[in-house]
């Protein structure tokens, strides 16, 4: 049998319980007996750990009781150079984040971005660079170690000839190590010199450049390998490390192949024996996936923003109205029944739509939590299509739209919940009738596929952009309708249906060609799926 590999060591120094238990369950979840995690919550009682046993890796959060922000990491760091260090922050600290890893850790996490694989990747990658600094260090010194031997040989033999055939050997042999150790990383890894012209680079870097001949990078500069103005930005940066003699870190966007990556590249001077600067060496993550993260995350705070808002002007409006009409009949201003009777009916009306709205949100966060339970029974959904046309007719025909229906002539009777059933297509044929103009028409079927029922929708109507469609069924998506009348609702319609179709182990999707109309189906198992 193999042996298993030991798993990896990991010290957690996290003074929140819930994210130290997160972290822990993250880590299961990867792979059982892949990572040995002990756990801290003061940076003293982790240095202490430290001192006693070894570790891989040390996880760290910057904010604890006895140590915050970047002195934390600096303490750290003073106490063990070997362990390799991947900070914690909070999605707000990402600067901080970003200049922790300038100080000296590996790498950072944003904790409300933290996946099982993006954790187990992260330590591993932090793993990998300490080793693969080490080793060039390490590479480094033996490769000095050997020049000066080799030096003092040529020395004692007094043969120049003999020396410079020596030398050049010994610099091929040097460029030959150094190109494994190169080629060997998952980074792109590059050596540039003083006109920021590229000497080495490995694979992974020919790869972002479109897997372009070895021989037709080395030798030139940015300038002549990708778009002038990222080319300036990278140049810029190589004369900033090559006058300034540190190291520098760099966040930057790049476009390659027409397609945009980012980067996080640390770029460290290359000094000969006698310590001047011959150029620099750098090393390009690949962080496209981190930053798309980061941006999606933005964007759900964006659309949580304007639910919030879109939420609080759906109940606003029909309170207002409620409000205003109990009021005159309280302060006894509408003396005349008939007037009385229709200020009452516009109240019914408009708190039906807070039951209306109030209701979504309930089954949005129990479909959410998984505790929304499917009421089966069996079900007749050419009985719940007639029953929704009716119910919607009267709204189509104010609007000068046909609503018709066609189904097939026997469909089976399935085991489903008919309320959550007809909640689906009232939604859908409800938001055909929203955008659908005046003389349009509605067609509401059901057909047997497979081993499927098939329930359609479709509309004459304004239809969907192109750019809209991979969005629709998105929590607080609304389409533009910038170009047509606003029509309400706070964006959960589609995602509620989505989440009740799902639940009976059925599909939604939606096909539309703009300005000539849409079509939304969804599917019905024969026989009961989950929920």
């Amino acid at each position: 049998m193999d042996e298993r590999p030991e798993p990896i060591k990991v010290l957690l120094v996290e003074d929140s319980p819930g994210d130290a238990r997160l972290i822990r369950e993250m880590l299961k979840e990867v792979g059982t007996g892949q990572f040995e995690l002990a756990h801290v919550e003061r940076l003293d009682d982790g240095l202490e750990h430290l001192a006693r046993e070894p570790f891989d890796v040390l996880l760290l959060d910057l904010n604890l009781p006895d140590s915050v922000r970047l002195d934390t990491l600096s303490r750290a760091c003073a106490h063990t150079s070997e362990v390799p260090i991947v900070v914690l922050t909070i999605l707000a600290d990402v600067a901080l984040g970003v200049k922790a890893v300038q100080k000296g850790a590996q790498d950072y996490l944003v904790k409300e971005q933290v996946t099982p694989d993006l954790l187990a990747r992260s330590i591993r990658y932090a793993i990998e660079r300490k080793r693969a600094g080490e080793a060039l260090r390490k590479a480094h010194d033996q490769l000095e170690i050997r020049v000066q031997e080799r030096t003092a040989e040529l020395a004692a033999a007094n043969e120049e000839l003999r020396m410079e055939i020596a030398e050049r050997r010994r610099a091929e042999e040097q460029l030959r190590q150094y190109q494994l150790i190169v080629e060997a990383a998952n980074d792109a890894l590059f050596i540039k010199d003083l006109q920021s012209r590229y000497t080495v680079v490995n694979s992974r870097l020919l790869e972002l450049f479109g897997s372009i001949p070895r021989e037709q990078v080395i030798g030139k500069s940015d300038n002549e390998l990708m778009p002038l103005e990222h080319a300036l930005h990278n140049v810029r940066d190589d004369q900033e490390v090559l006058k300034s003699g540190k190291q520098r870190d760099f966040i930057k966007k790049n476009v390659i192949e027409g397609r945009d990556y980012w980067f996080h590249t640390t770029k460290i001077p290359l000094r000969d024996d006698a310590g001047s600067i011959i150029g620099l060496v750098g090393i390009a993550r690949d962080i496209t996936e981190r930053k798309r993260a980061e941006e999606a995350q933005k964007e759900l705070l964006r659309m949580k923003d304007e639910f919030i808002d879109n939420v609080s002007h759906e109940l606003r409006t029909p309170l207002f109205s409620i409000q205003g009409f109990v009021g005159l009949i309280l302060q006894r201003r509408v003396p005349d029944p008939k007037v009385q009777q229709e200020f009452l009916t516009r109240v019914a009306q408009q708190t039906d739509r807070l039951a209306a709205l109030v209701d979504d949100l309930l089954d949005l966060s129990r479909l959410e939590k998984g505790r929304l339970e499917l009421q089966r029974e069996p079900t007749q959904v050419a009985e719940i299509v007639e029953r929704v046309v009716a119910q919607l007719v009267h709204m189509a025909k104010e609007k000068g739209i046909t609503l018709s229906t066609r189904m097939d002539a026997r469909l089976p009777t399935l085991e489903a919940d008919p309320r959550r059933v007809e909640q689906v297509l009232v939604n859908l044929v409800g938001n055909a009738i929203k955008f659908t103009p005046s003389a349009g028409r509605i067609a509401v079927g059901a057909t047997l596929k497979d081993n499927e029922l098939v329930v359609h929708v479709t509309d004459t109507g304004i239809g969907i952009p192109p750019q809209a469609m991979p969005h629709l069924f998105t929590k607080f998506y609304r389409v533009d309708g910038s170009a047509t009348t606003p029509t309400g609702g706070v964006g959960l319609g589609l995602h509620i249906s989505k989440l009740l179709v799902e639940a009976h182990g059925g599909r939604i999707w939606a096909e539309s060609e703009l300005d000539r109309g849409s079509t939304f189906s969804f599917t019905l198992p024969l026989k009961a799926g989950r929920g």
